[in-house]
């Protein structure tokens, strides 16, 4: 024993590894582990004399006041993202974060104790649920390596004193993604749990799987309507995955084969996810291209990872890589439209600029074979492998973009005032104001037009599918209604008229379901210009204008077209 009387808090195994001994009865873990006697007579090494530091000059104590002053305003901008992140999680519903047993949710901060994880059900029924997973969402998007990921879940039941809080924030947010559709309160809980963990995730030491529980939270956040939260997790995503060096190909040299690949596709989700939510709101992206030295996902992969089998189960497509290279055009919009060299940027270039971009999209759509066209996945119904969803959440934000690119989407307030002027001036027999519409005009009608059967067609609209496609589902429905009533004698009127009017039911639902002032503004215009092209469809109020190379004729032209008319 030591000297003194006073036992010394490790015992002798633990004291000699210098490892923490965790104090049990009658043996410490540890010395479980290691098949050892737990005893407590080894001798303490002696401490030794501490000097006695020499005074500071008052300059230094000056700059030890400076340095205590900046780490507490770190702190303090720490709390507040924390704070902010967690409101976030709790915007989403109340009726989807019901617990579902009267276990507690573990607190939200401090360290991890072994009753959190009474929160995680038994290993029968965890399993199912993550192989689920690794089959649907993560053989799209693979965030996780399905081999590793099994092995921590198997680890987690099967070795109880490796246990960490991380581990167990990445099992409850995979549970909260595989079970996201089909049991979203559930998910809702796991998410919470897992949400919990964040001071944690994000001040401890840093690994992949921090990053990968990042990730997958802000995947999940998909499923409400502010993305608010999903933004800052993503920007401490990147800061991480850049801390690792998840970007370039140096800092994975001299690793497993099989963990340079899981390292590199995670990158490149949070890039996609990056560029996603950048083109949402409108601000620059967090990631730069030009600081990227990763291949891109190749067309296969030994694993089979992002290859998803079309409906005729003939066609293979590489759905990850496609995600990434539309990810790659979503990017540059904004430095395209929104950055402070694009506001300087005279018409002319901001043309040239957007037609860029429309070439960028029209490449991309060749590189997507027939079999998983709109047309195509029309025809699978059941959609068992959930094909369907992602293609349609895949093709709403391509639609995005696209309509973003030509002028002609929800988010341009001035083209839409001006299809309102339009529809008024013809229902008063006024005659119509001329809207000019997009060069592209014919082939954007035919892609809103497959999109939004596509989309009528698949039934189970989850919130997380509701709000990846809202943008491109409203903007296929303007451009539907604008060609309705600038043409109301091509052969699809009658049929337009139909598909717009279903849509528009299903948005009236989502308006009355979240009550957001955005979505209710959205509505009522869609609402007011459908009216006006079925008064103007079925009433022929206009004069057959014909429209070359997706202009309305105007000019000499439509004046000589006009008097042909009238004579």
């Amino acid at each position: 024993m030591e000297s003194g009387g006073v036992r010394r808090k490790a015992c002798d195994l633990c004291y000699r590894k210098k490892i923490k001994c965790d104090g049990k009865k009658p043996l410490c873990s540890h010395c479980v582990t290691y098949a050892s006697d737990c005893t407590y007579g080894c001798t303490s090494r002696k401490k030794k004399p501490r000097r006695k530091e020499p005074d500071k000059p008052e300059a230094d104590q000056q700059d030890r006041v400076k340095f205590l002053e900046a780490h507490i305003k770190a702190l303090e901008q720490k709390i507040e993202v924390m704070t902010s992140l967690s409101s976030g999680l709790q915007s989403i519903p109340a009726e989807m974060i019901t617990p579902q047993s009267d276990e507690p949710i573990p607190p939200r901060a401090g360290p991890f104790s072994s009753s959190a994880s009474a929160n995680l059900p038994p290993q029968e029924e965890v399993l199912p649920i993550v192989e689920h997973y690794l089959t649907t969402s993560n053989s799209q998007l693979p965030l996780f390596h399905p081999r590793t990921l099994l092995s921590m879940v198997r680890a987690w039941y099967q070795e109880p004193h490796t246990r960490d809080p991380i581990t167990w924030a990445a099992i409850n947010i995979v549970l909260a993604l595989g079970l996201q559709f089909d049991n979203p309160k559930s998910a809702a809980n796991y998410a919470m749990h897992a949400q919990s963990m964040l001071t944690q995730v994000t001040t401890g030491q840093v690994t992949i799987v921090n990053v990968q529980i990042l990730l997958g939270l802000v995947m999940f956040l998909y499923g409400i309507y502010d993305f608010g939260p999903p933004s800052m997790l993503i920007a401490i995503a990147l800061r991480l995955a850049q801390q690792l060096g998840l970007h370039t190909r140096m800092s994975s040299q001299g690793l497993d084969p099989h963990l340079q690949l899981q390292r590199a596709r995670v990158f490149w989700i949070a890039y996609i996810l990056d560029r996603d939510i950048s083109l949402r709101i409108r601000q620059a992206p967090i990631h730069q291209d030009d600081d990227i030295d990763l291949d891109l996902p190749g067309e296969s992969a030994s694993d089979e990872a992002g290859q998803v089998l079309a409906p005729d189960g003939q066609r293979r497509m590489n759905f990850f890589r496609a995600r990434v290279l539309l990810a790659r055009i979503e990017g540059r919009y904004y430095h395209l439209r929104y950055s402070v060299k694009a506001a300087s940027a005279s018409t002319d270039e901001q043309a040239k600029a957007m037609a860029a971009m429309r070439q960028q999209l029209d490449e991309w759509d060749s590189q997507v074979p027939h079999a998983f066209s709109p047309r195509a996945l029309c025809e699978d119904e059941d959609d068992v492998s959930g094909l369907t969803r992602s293609f349609t959440m895949l093709f709403a934000t391509r639609l995005t973009c696209m309509c973003v690119a030509s002028q002609a989407s929800t988010m341009n307030l001035m083209w839409i005032e001006s299809l309102r002027n339009f529809g008024r001036t013809a229902i008063a027999g006024l005659g119509p104001s001329l809207t000019p519409l997009p060069t592209n005009w014919q082939t954007l009608v035919e892609d809103s037009r497959d999109f939004l059967k596509l989309f009528m067609g698949f039934k189970k609209r989850d919130s997380t599918f509701i709000w990846t496609a809202l943008c491109g589902f409203g903007s296929g429905i303007l451009c539907l209604t604008a060609n309705n009533m600038c043409d109301p004698y091509h052969p699809s009127a009658e049929d337009d008229i139909l598909l717009v009017e279903s849509a528009l039911r299903v948005m009236e639902a989502w308006t009355e379901e979240v009550n957001i002032n955005w979505v209710s503004r959205v509505r009522d215009t869609c609402r007011e210009l459908a009216s006006h092209a079925r008064y103007i469809v079925e009433h022929k109020q206009l004069p057959h204008i014909p429209i070359f190379n997706g202009l309305l004729v105007d000019g000499p032209f439509l004046n000589s077209f006009l008097l042909s008319k009238n004579d």
